[in-house]
């Protein structure tokens, strides 16, 4: 076959979806040995993708890169792109995000990673009643005209079929992985890690993590609140709290209840952290806390897990499936749930140890290997179909 994988999200500051991106394409190269690869970026993507042509050893035989100056959900992206698949002339395409050209004909597949962009819009672009139109008609259109539609989770392919009314039959859920890199340490490492932490971030421990955007619907709030309840009933017990990621622009308010909260002193806001450095984040935790009310997936506490550390999630959407009974799982958007279910596990050792042990067993039936060779036969399967 050759197929041209749609990478422009390939860069590591675009988060979950260029995790994807790269480790589907560091597997595929594992298990493809006939397959041509033509893999379209952005000048944003080369540095990452010179990387990873280094660190996989892609073959250039089969591997090749185009590099394309066309932004994500933009109109050259629908004028533009069209010509240059079309000149490329591939047996099929996929498009690693759900953004795609409308007046594409060739045979494509799809990968849906969730319906965030129509749950929960975030910013005047997104909130703009012409921009959500059209993120509608391009998602409609992905699934309508798509061979195969990839999901990852069984959660996202009830929200294709419930809300764009994609036909059942034609989606695959493929679940998402985690890199080798997300590993359990030894003690003498984790008193190695605290002091690099505590250089390199001012991360203090014990702490408790999250990690994520800031965005109202990953439960950030929520998070606040508990940890508010936590210290007002058990000031010895809690540890200090510790919220990665990037404040987002669009909501100024999350950054404001930070600060304003009464326990600020001892929440620690790192900001971005490096990929080098989020195992380190996740292996040094006492807990993760995943507050979310709505994941496609949920790469963080699949990580946490294959680290070792306990999680604690809310039980919406996609995380049930990932989490499963190797954390705890509390309702969505209770606050005191939370905070009781961080309390109990703080004060049980026997049930951390026991959520470090289930959660590393867990995390070992997520392998990006499986992700890529379930990938590699929807392919097969869409070459197949009469799409």
């Amino acid at each position: 076959m050759k197929i041209v994988l749609d990478g422009r999200f390939l860069r590591r500051t675009t988060g979950g979806i260029g995790r994807y991106t790269q480790s589907l394409i560091r597997e595929m190269a594992k298990l493809s040995s006939q397959d041509e690869f033509i893999v379209l970026i952005t000048p944003d993507d080369v540095a990452d993708w010179q990387d990873l042509v280094t660190s996989a050893q892609l073959s250039p035989q089969r591997w090749q890169s185009k590099v394309v100056s066309i932004p994500h959900y933009s109109l050259a992206e629908q004028t533009q792109l069209p010509k240059i698949l079309n000149e490329l002339a591939p047996d099929l395409v996929h498009f690693l995000n759900f953004n795609h050209p409308i007046l594409y004909r060739g045979k494509f597949v799809v990968t849906v990673h969730d319906l965030t962009i129509l749950r929960y819009p975030v910013g005047a672009k997104q909130q703009s009643p012409i921009f959500r139109w059209g993120f509608r008609q391009v998602l409609s259109h992905a699934v309508r005209a798509a061979a195969q539609i990839i999901a990852d989770s069984d959660a996202t392919k009830d929200d294709i079929v419930n809300i764009l009314g994609a036909p059942s039959d034609r989606i695959r859920t493929v679940y998402l992985g985690f890199d080798p890199s997300y590993q359990p340490i030894n003690l003498p490492q984790r008193g190695r890690l605290h002091a690099y932490l505590n250089e390199k971030y001012s991360i203090r421990t014990p702490y408790l993590l999250f990690l994520s955007q800031w965005r109202p619907h990953k439960g950030i709030g929520v998070l606040l609140d508990a940890y508010q309840q936590l210290r007002d009933n058990e000031p010895k017990l809690t540890p200090k709290l510790v919220l990665a990621g990037k404040p987002h622009p669009a909501y100024p308010e999350i950054n404001e209840q930070v600060k304003r909260h009464p326990y600020a002193a001892d929440i620690t806001v790192p900001g971005f952290v490096t990929e080098e450095d989020l195992p380190k984040l996740y292996q040094a935790a006492e807990i993760f806390i995943c507050p979310s009310l709505y994941e496609g997936f949920g790469l963080p506490p699949l990580e946490a897990m294959a680290c070792g550390t306990p999680v604690i999630s809310s039980d919406s959407t996609s995380l049930p499936e990932v989490v499963a009974d190797a954390g705890v799982l509390v309702p969505a958007g209770n606050a005191s749930a939370l905070a009781g279910a961080i309390g109990s596990l703080l004060k049980d050792q026997k049930r951390l140890r026991d959520y470090h042990a289930l959660g590393l067993r867990r995390a070992r039936a997520f392998p990006w290997e499986k992700t890529a060779r379930e990938t590699l036969a929807i392919y097969q399967e869409a070459l197949r179909s009469g799409s």
